[in-house]
Formats: structure tokens, C-alpha cells, sequence
């Protein structure tokens, strides 16, 4: 960088030195480390470029080691640089003011990122309890209605097991009465029995856990045809099924529904 010729006695006070200990040393004692890396590549072309150079921000060195931050001009003067620094001790607390600033800005837009989400997740939750407690009423309202109807439906063949039951108990029926008495309590119990298994599938419905499978329609609804008129004896009873798709599904549901 060269030698310092000439100083004044501020620039002395300001970096601790008397005139004797700069005038005639090299300009890098009173340059920071960056700073002279900054001179060489930066500063010191732009004066020879332009002649001069204004309002650059320059760190210098202090005698006690410490930095004092200054705004430099220099202009070039025949073969020698002239400089002028003027210290800028406001600029530094500016700085750290803006970057806390931007700090607490930054902070506060992270704060408001996550109340933000916050809130979507409590909106995403209020629908699915909303949801839920829709399902809830329904499942509710529909238990309500199968009980009155599997109540009623049960009532009936019951209430004719109890009177066969008290028939037998009471009179000395022949053979052929009693065979038809023990014939309408089988059907009587096959009924209740039918309520049962009707009520249990229907529960099945919502809480048992299947997986979906690829379901052959036409072959669901041909094993359901067949096992039903045997049953009502059928058997040689023909269905025509035109062609129908490969669908996924609930294996258990789809053959119920169909049968």
C-alpha cells in the first residue's frame, strides 16, 4: 500500500498513535487484516481507475488492537494518494439495530409460519370431530331404528316358542300334535336364529376391518345364486349374467349385498 507521508493530529487521537509512530511507517499498520485484503483487490484499483474514490466503508486499526470503523475518500495527487477518514461509530450500532431488526422480523414471520399452520391442523381437526360426530348421530340414529325393528321382529317368534312351549308343558298332546309343535318352535328358532346372524352382519358392516380386494362380480353373484336355490330347493334353476368388471371392494360386503 505504501508509506504513510503525512497525518494530522485527529487521525493520531482517533487511532492512538503520535505523528512519529505513523509518518514514514507503512499504511498496512493501520490496516486490518481485511482490510488490507480489501485495499489490494477493491480500493486501491478503483482510485487508480477513476482517480478517486468516495463513502467506502473501511475498518482501520487502532494502536490498542481495536477497530474503528470509518467511511474513507482518497484521490490520487500527482504520485501520491491522499486520504480522508471519517470515523462512522454509528454505523455499527445501525447495523446490529437492522440485522436484530431483521432478526425479530424473521423470528415473527417463523411465529406467524407456525400459528398458521397451527391453525390449519385445528381446522383439519374440527372437521374430522365434526365428521366423526356426523357418523356418530347417524350410526346412533340407524342403532335406534334396528333396535325397534330387531325388538319387533325378535317379539314374534319368541312370543310363539313360549306359547308352544307352554301348550306342551300343559296338555298330553298325541304324537301328530306334537310333531307339529316342535315344528313351528324349529321354525321359530331358526328365525330368531336369522335375526341374530342379520344383526351381527349388520354391525360388521362398520367395525369389521377387511382389505380391499379385486372382486370377480359375476362370480360373486353366481355362488350366491347357486347356494340359495339349493337351499330353497332350486337347484336346477338357470341365472344368465352378462359381463360384468373386475371391481375392488369388500369381499364380505359385496357377497352380502348380492345375497
Amino acid at each position: 500500500p505504501g508509506d504513510i507521508v503525512y497525518t494530522n493530529n485527529y487521525l493520531c487521537r482517533l487511532l492512538g498513535y503520535s505523528k512519529d509512530e505513523l509518518e514514514g511507517a507503512s499504511l498496512e499498520k493501520i490496516f486490518t487484516i481485511s482490510a488490507k485484503i480489501f485495499y489490494q483487490t477493491h480500493f486501491y484499483p478503483l482510485v487508480k481507475l477513476h482517480q478517486k474514490a468516495e463513502e467506502v466503508y473501511f475498518p482501520l486499526k487502532a494502536k490498542d488492537g481495536s477497530t474503528v470503523p470509518v467511511m474513507a475518500y482518497a484521490s490520487l495527487a500527482g504520485d501520491n494518494l491522499c486520504y480522508v477518514f471519517a470515523p462512522v461509530w454509528q454505523r455499527r450500532k445501525y447495523e446490529e439495530e437492522i440485522l436484530q431488526a431483521k432478526k425479530t422480523a424473521e423470528e415473527a414471520m417463523q411465529k406467524n409460519e407456525d400459528l398458521k399452520k397451527l391453525k390449519e391442523q385445528i381446522e383439519l381437526q374440527l372437521v374430522e370431530s365434526e365428521r366423526q360426530l356426523s357418523l356418530l348421530k347417524r350410526f346412533n340414529a340407524e342403532y335406534i331404528e334396528i333396535n325397534q325393528i330387531i325388538s319387533h321382529d325378535l317379539h314374534e317368534p319368541v312370543r310363539k316358542l313360549m306359547l308352544h312351549i307352554d301348550v306342551l308343558m300343559t296338555e298330553n298332546a298325541d304324537p301328530l300334535k306334537l310333531q307339529t309343535y316342535l315344528q313351528k318352535m324349529m321354525n321359530s328358532s331358526r328365525r330368531v336364529r336369522q335375526l341374530t346372524i342379520s344383526l351381527q352382519e349388520y354391525v360388521e358392516i362398520d367395525t369389521a376391518k377387511e382389505d380391499l380386494t379385486a372382486i370377480d362380480l359375476a362370480a360373486i353373484i353366481k355362488k350366491n345364486f347357486d347356494g340359495i336355490a339349493k337351499e330353497q330347493g332350486y337347484a336346477e334353476a338357470i341365472i344368465k349374467i352378462n359381463h360384468l368388471p373386475i371391481v375392488q371392494g369388500y369381499a364380505s360386503q359385496i357377497e352380502r349385498l348380492f345375497r
